[in-house]
């Protein structure tokens, strides 16, 4: 946990000498970094390269995300039979992200008609192990069911434990409710842990209350750059 932590802290440029030295775990996190835009540019491609560097090396995490990142495609061609059935074959090891993973691919309609019915049960089992991913996709099933408030728990433990889609998530929450204030919160702390999604809505919310207008457009451009395509629309008629 301390060498995790560190790594946390590291400047990219020291992990990717890590990282070249044979360090997994440096490998697995400038991957992160690449694919949050944490300290270098966003590059998918290179953060699939170092996940499957980091498993090859040996990080059961970097082996979780590789095969994710293979069947979405993230900066690959997908191929998600192979890919959903390491997954698989990760999970029934006990390997939790493998789960989590593998349950949150269900959500997004991978894995066949029995896919809905395993996946709350693997993002259940992966959340309760601090898999903080997979409390974001369960969070994400409970606010279509219109549980907001087991929807925002799970949002508000990812977002704490540092997803920062489970951020965005909680911002959405809250938006709804018209909380503002903490929706506003919530989507600063997505934005700057990387999420685009997280830019979009605290730009909308800074253009649509007028509390910062040319702040909420920069975050507005940032998030089209780095591929949320409604921050695009957002940033070309801001007042609609």
């Amino acid at each position: 946990m301390v060498l995790f932590a560190v790594l946390l802290l590291a400047a990219p440029a020291d992990l990717d000498k890590a990282c070249k030295g044979g360090k997994a775990a440096a490998c697995y996190e400038l991957a992160n970094d690449y694919k949050s835009a944490r300290g270098v540019p966003r590059d998918l491609k290179k953060a699939a390269d170092l996940w499957r560097r980091a498993c090859k090396l040996g990080n059961q995490d970097a082996c979780a995300d590789d095969a994710f990142a293979l069947v979405l495609g993230t900066g690959q061609y997908a191929d998600p039979a192979p890919a959903l059935a390491r997954l698989e074959k990760y999970c029934k090891q006990g390997q939790q992200r493998a789960c989590g993973n593998l349950g949150t691919l269900f959500v997004q309609g991978y894995g066949g008609k029995d896919g809905p019915e395993r996946a709350p049960g693997l993002l259940g089992a992966a959340c309760e192990k601090n898999v903080f991913t997979a409390c974001t996709s369960l969070g994400a099933v409970e606010a279509q069911k219109q549980d907001l408030d087991g929807a925002s728990k799970l949002a508000d433990r990812a977002c704490q434990g540092g997803d920062a889609d489970g951020c965005t998530l909680l911002g959405d929450l809250f938006a709804k409710s018209n909380d503002v204030l903490r929706a506003g919160v919530a989507y600063a702390k997505a934005c700057q842990a990387g999420a685009p999604a997280g830019c979009y809505g605290q730009g909308v919310l800074l253009v649509h209350s007028g509390a910062d207008r040319d702040k909420g457009l920069k975050l507005l451009q940032k998030a089209c750059n780095d591929g949320e395509t409604r921050a695009c629309e957002a940033a070309r008629s801001p007042d609609l």
